[in-house]
C-alpha cells in the first residue's frame, strides 16, 4: 500500500510557470519530426508533425504539461510546438520525469475537468493569477515528490500484469482472432443518419443528482455527459440507444436512454434494426479511432456530409450481410476478458484506489 503523510491544497500559478504556443498556419510547414500540440483530446494532443524548427513563428518546449482552453491536460518528455490557446506548465525549481509528469496531469485533468467551455475558455493568465488550486500529497510541509514517483510506479506495474495476462491468453488461444475474418468496406451513410440536436445552453435545466435525463455536452468525460437534469419538454428531449457526438473533439459516446444536449453536438441513428450497446460500442470503437482524421480533414459545418461519406471496414457474413452477430459476440468477449483481468488486482488494491480518490 502506498501511503503519504498529509494532502494539501496548492495554487497553480505557485508550483507551475505557464507558458503559452503561439499563432501559426500548419498549412507553411513541411512534414517532419516535431509535434504540434493542438486542442484535440486524442492522441495526447498531437495535431501532426511538422518541419517547424526554422519557423519564427513556432514557440517550442520540451519536458513539459500541456493545458488547451478545455482545461485537458497531457505530459510531453520530447520537443513540441505549441498553437496559440495551449499553455504550457514547467515545475518551478525542478524537471519533470515521467512518473511525475503522469502523476501531475492526472491531477490536473481531475481538477480542470468540465470548468472550461468554447465559450469560457481557459487563459494562461487564469492559470498564473486565478485561485485554481490542485491537491497534492505533502510530508514535512513539502510537496512529496516521492510518492507521486513510487504511486506512478504502482499503477505501471499493474498494467504489466494486465498486460501479460492478455498476452498468455492469446498465448493458449483464447480470444477472438479477427484476421480469420471476411472484412468489406462499408459508407457509413448507408448505415446511419446524423441528425441535429434541438440544442439548449444549462442554464435551461434544473440539474440534479436525482436528475432523470442526462445532459450531453462537448465533453470528452463521463461518457461525454456534463450531469444529470430533470424533465424539461418532448420538444427537446433526444431519443436513447443512439450514438451522441461533440462537434469540437469529434469524440463518439453510446447514450442508452433518452437525453437533453448541448451546443455543437449531433445525434447519429442505426438504418439497421437490432441496434443495442455492444453493437454501438463495436461502431464507436472504430468512430473514436479515426477521430484524428475527423479533427485534421473535417470542417464542423460539413460534418454530415463528411462524416457519412466515409468508409469503414466491417465484418461479413458468408451470404456478403454484416455480421451484426459477430459484433455483439466480440464486444461481450472484450468486456468479460476485462473483467477477469482487473477482478483479482482490484480486490488487492482497494486501500490504493482510495487514496487516489482522495
Amino acid at each position: 500500500m502506498i501511503d503519504s503523510s498529509e494532502w494539501k491544497e496548492f495554487r497553480i500559478g505557485d508550483i507551475f510557470d505557464v507558458f503559452t504556443g503561439s499563432l501559426l498556419d500548419v498549412k507553411t510547414l513541411k512534414n517532419g519530426k516535431i509535434p504540434r500540440i493542438s486542442v484535440t483530446n486524442e492522441n495526447n494532443g498531437i495535431l501532426d508533425y511538422f518541419d517547424s524548427e526554422n519557423s519564427n513563428n513556432a514557440r517550442h518546449f520540451e519536458n513539459f504539461i500541456s493545458v488547451n482552453f478545455f482545461g485537458q491536460c497531457f505530459y510531453h518528455p520530447y520537443k513540441a510546438s505549441l498553437e496559440m490557446k495551449v499553455h504550457v506548465l514547467k515545475l518551478k525549481n525542478r524537471e519533470f520525469n515521467k512518473n511525475l509528469g503522469l502523476f501531475f496531469s492526472s491531477i490536473l485533468n481531475k481538477t480542470l475537468e468540465n470548468k472550461f467551455t468554447y465559450s469560457k475558455q481557459l487563459s494562461s493568465s487564469k492559470l498564473k493569477n486565478d485561485d485554481i488550486k490542485i491537491i497534492l500529497p505533502t510530508k514535512n510541509n513539502k510537496i512529496d515528490f516521492d510518492f507521486m514517483e513510487n504511486f506512478i510506479d504502482k499503477i505501471e506495474q499493474k498494467q504489466r500484469r494486465i498486460l501479460e495476462f492478455y498476452k498468455h491468453k492469446k498465448q493458449n488461444g483464447g480470444g477472438y482472432e479477427l484476421n480469420s475474418r471476411i472484412w468489406q468496406e462499408f459508407k457509413i451513410g448507408d448505415l446511419f443518419l446524423v441528425k441535429n440536436n434541438p440544442q439548449l445552453n444549462k442554464s435551461s435545466f434544473n440539474f440534479s443528482k436525482n436528475g432523470e435525463y442526462p445532459y450531453f455536452t462537448r465533453t470528452v468525460f463521463n461518457n461525454g455527459i456534463l450531469g444529470y437534469v430533470d424533465y424539461l419538454d418532448e420538444e427537446h428531449k433526444i431519443k436513447g440507444n443512439s450514438i451522441a457526438v461533440g462537434m469540437i473533439a469529434m469524440k463518439f459516446f453510446y447514450m442508452k436512454q433518452d437525453f437533453y444536449a448541448g451546443q455543437f453536438t449531433k445525434t447519429i441513428y442505426p438504418k439497421f434494426d437490432n441496434f443495442n450497446d455492444k453493437i454501438a460500442k463495436y461502431f464507436i470503437s472504430i468512430f473514436n479511432k479515426n477521430t484524428p482524421l475527423y479533427l485534421k480533414n473535417f470542417v464542423v459545418k460539413d460534418f454530415e456530409k463528411d462524416f457519412t461519406n466515409t468508409t469503414i471496414k466491417l465484418p461479413i457474413t458468408t451470404n456478403g450481410e454484416i455480421d451484426f452477430d459477430f459484433m455483439e459476440s466480440f464486444i461481450k468477449a472484450i468486456q468479460k476478458e476485462c473483467i477477469k483481468g482487473v477482478d483479482s488486482y482490484l480486490a488487492k488494491n482497494i486501500a490504493t484506489t482510495k487514496e487516489l480518490i482522495k
